[in-house]
């Protein structure tokens, strides 16, 4: 009796009709934010994502330009789901929500994410991480009867695929209709924007109480996000706000979310302002968010009651490119000394960066590369690389490294080859001040694997690559030097490199001549990313 359907529903409207009084000024055409709020943002000069009418044209238009769009009149509003998910219906569909996330403190309305297993989180204090918000499994009446109870001072927002904890999917799911119908996986093929073969999109429920916010964050791949009931507010910045958001590493416990709390329009600088979108996404709407687009979303009630939403994913280039990058072999002995491993990581990075500029463009020294020119790297493409690591420093790495290294780490010196375009970094301490370290064939593999690198990144739109560039070498470096010396090595990193002819390419000392090079017919084992696990390259000291 207790579990019956009908049970499950009359204890549902009970609770919402017992805390109606309480939120319902949430309920209306304009649950809009103050006036003071809004009033703000259109101050700052804030864009308005743009409303149209859905077609398949429409989409790739918006594709092609990268750009969010809400779509109306959408094939979308035929699907039951569309007219049917509210708290009354879903309630009694459902047997239990796992990992639905739990604060337990009124204050704490936005929900910030937390990589468990994130590599910086071994090094890291977690207090400077931690969420505030924890995993739980709830039936679907604690879940909703806590969703629309506003004395409850408890936050629950849920986001996941609606799997039970058997891993059986609910038939409710089957409310969707065809995803397909969008035409999303279709128009990124046509367009050349996403993976060779076309694979189902991802859905996703999204589910919270009414003022629940989720902490500005990308997504790597394109979303078509349907409200079904509530409304929803986006703040949204373009990905070449990236830098300007303070976004965390890659490595970090918070990677992808930003360091500003957006939900204060005067949080980001004045420089940031003139990005800033902003729009309400009403029920029956689709909004397109790009990849790589930062949003920060905030929940609301409408006539249906609390807000339900589902995104729609399909996988984007810039998650192909980066499955790619990391099964690239580096020319990096996994045996060869630390010393070893750390300059010449730096020296991949380095001639990677030339090929591309800050803004993400593709830069001379690309072409000169490819095509064997001299000279193949110039002053002005090695000082654009030397810029991205600037923003690597003291953007993403912003309050996360010492002002000097730790005891014991290695002071690197920088030197660009411009003939045969290749970068070489060596230890200042080495007793070889006009040498280098490794054979000259080495550097030469480190270029060739550097232009790799670069032909994977040129698929990307501009500020696309540069996110991924820096995340390549975030995870380079953890893969070569292990996470204990992760921090050591991007405060290490050298910001000057002239350019000028090394008088001698060979200057191994006798302990590493074995390992660094091919040279009789002996090989190493070859550094990859997908494929080295973090123990491999832990306590490997010189």
């Amino acid at each position: 009796m207790l579990s019956s359907p009908l049970f499950q529903v009359f204890i549902v409207g009970i609770a919402i009709c017992a805390s109606f009084y309480g939120y319902k000024t949430y309920v209306g055409k304009e649950p809009a934010p103050s006036s003071d709020w809004e009033n703000a943002v259109n101050g700052i000069g804030a864009k308005k994502i743009p409303i149209i009418e859905w077609s398949a044209e429409a989409l790739k238009e918006a594709i092609r330009n990268n750009t969010p769009v809400i779509f109306i009149n959408s094939p979308a509003l035929d699907w039951a789901a569309t007219r049917t998910w509210n708290v009354q219906y879903l309630a009694p569909r459902i047997r239990e929500l796992e990992k639905v996330q739990l604060c337990k403190y009124s204050r704490h309305d936005t929900y910030t994410y937390e990589v468990t297993d994130a590599p910086l989180g071994q090094i890291l204090p977690k207090v400077s991480y931690k969420s505030n918000y924890a995993p739980n499994t709830m039936s679907s009446i604690e879940f909703f009867t806590t969703m629309v109870n506003r004395s409850d001072p408890n936050w629950v927002y849920y986001a996941g695929s609606l799997t039970q904890s058997d891993g059986k999917r609910p038939k409710v799911l089957l409310d969707m209709g065809d995803p397909s119908e969008l035409g999303l996986s279709k128009a990124l093929k046509d367009l050349g924007r996403g993976p060779a073969k076309s694979r189902p999109e991802t859905i996703y429920v999204w589910m919270g109480k009414p003022g629940v916010k989720a902490h500005g964050h990308f997504d790597r791949s394109h979303n078509l996000f349907l409200q079904i009931a509530g409304y929803k507010r986006f703040i949204l910045f373009p990905p070449s706000s990236l830098d300007a958001l303070k976004m965390y590493p890659q490595i970090h416990p918070r990677k992808g979310q930003t360091r500003f709390d957006l939900e204060k329009p005067e949080s980001p600088s004045d420089a940031l302002h003139e990005s800033l979108y902003h729009t309400m996404v009403e029920p029956g709407d689709i909004l397109y968010i790009p990849p790589m687009w930062v949003h920060h979303v905030t929940a609301y009630n409408s006539e249906m009651g609390p807000p339900v939403s589902v995104s729609m994913w399909t996988k984007s280039l810039v998650e192909t490119v980066d499955r790619d990058l990391r099964d690239l072999k580096l020319p990096l002995g996994v045996d060869w000394p630390l010393y070893l491993r750390w300059g010449g990581v730096y020296g991949i990075i380095l001639t990677f960066l030339s090929t591309i500029m800050p803004s993400g463009e593709e830069s001379i020294c690309r072409r000169r590369l490819k095509n064997g020119e001299v000279p193949a790297l110039t002053k002005e493409c090695v000082d654009g690389a030397l810029e991205i690591i600037k923003e690597l420093k003291y953007s993403r790495y912003e309050g996360l490294l010492d002002e000097e290294p730790s005891e014991g780490a290695h002071e690197y010196k920088c030197v660009v080859n411009p003939g045969e375009g290749f970068v070489m970094v060596d230890p200042k301490g080495n007793g070889y001040e006009e040498f280098v370290t490794l054979e000259k064939h080495n550097y030469v593999e480190m270029r060739d694997i550097a232009v790799s690198v670069s032909d994977l990144l040129m698929s990307l739109h501009p500020h696309e690559r540069t996110v991924t560039a820096l995340d390549f070498i975030e995870e380079t470096l953890l893969a070569a030097l292990g996470i204990e010396n992760v921090l050591d090595s991007i405060l290490a990193m050298p910001e000057s490199c002239p350019l000028r002819k090394v008088s001698k390419t060979h200057a191994i000392p006798p302990s590493a001549n074995s390992t660094a090079g091919e040279e009789n017919g002996r090989s190493f084992r070859r550094l990859c990313i997908a494929g080295i696990s973090q123990r491999d390259t832990m306590n490997k000291k010189d």
